[in-house]
């Protein structure tokens, strides 16, 4: 199985589930032709999984001026006729973070907002609030009155 990942400035390539060990990863520009220079990869060791079976990753070190849309993960081995190559769209995983960040974004702002206006409220009444109710001051007054005369 073959997955491809992103984030903002990392693509990840991972192939697993495959035996036996010897699987050669590696990130292709977007002509298919033109093999991403060493300097921008990470490489991980072939590990085993529990199962017997091997994985490897290849993380692609992205440049937010860099002109290429797609990618794509060539996976070779030798259990396959032909490598197997699965692309990124650099594009559309922008626009997926965009539609995921955005109301996310939108909702911490509102929320943020509606309890500045509640606090600000809720001050607001405490300090506009009498520490004794107006009709009790009035009793108390008139009282003082009579027992005066």
């Amino acid at each position: 199985m073959v997955q491809v990942l992103s984030r903002k400035d990392q693509a990840l390539c991972m192939a697993t589930g495959y035996f036996p060990k010897g699987a050669i990863l590696s990130w292709v520009r977007e002509d298919n032709q033109e093999l991403v220079p060493e300097h921008r990869l990470l490489r991980e060791e072939e590990v085993p999984n529990g199962d017997g079976t091997f994985q490897i990753r290849l993380t692609l070190l992205l440049s937010p001026s860099e002109g290429h849309s797609y990618y794509f993960c060539r996976i070779q081995h030798s259990s396959m006729d032909e490598p197997k190559i699965k692309r990124l769209s650099l594009e559309a995983s922008r626009i997926v973070g965009l539609k995921i960040g955005l109301p996310i974004g939108l909702s911490v702002a509102l929320i943020i907002a509606m309890a500045i206006v509640l606090r600000r409220k809720c001050q607001t009444r405490q300090f506009s609030r009498p520490d004794m109710p107006p009709d009790s001051t009035e009793q108390s007054q008139g009282q003082l009155l009579s027992t005066r005369l």
